[in-house]
């Protein structure tokens, strides 16, 4: 039983982590647009 919550308490963990770290990509990438506006730049954060 212990070791189950601990697995899923580390999954939520990595979970929240890949979010926060999509949001801040996706936050950063916007800012480029926004003050460089070059399409390069664009394009290194589909990629």
């Amino acid at each position: 039983m212990l070791h189950k919550k601990f697995n899923t308490k580390l999954k939520v963990q990595y979970f929240v982590r890949l979010t926060s770290f999509i949001l801040y990509s996706t936050q950063f990438c916007t800012f480029l647009l926004h003050n460089l506006e070059k399409k390069h730049f664009f394009g290194m954060c589909v990629k």
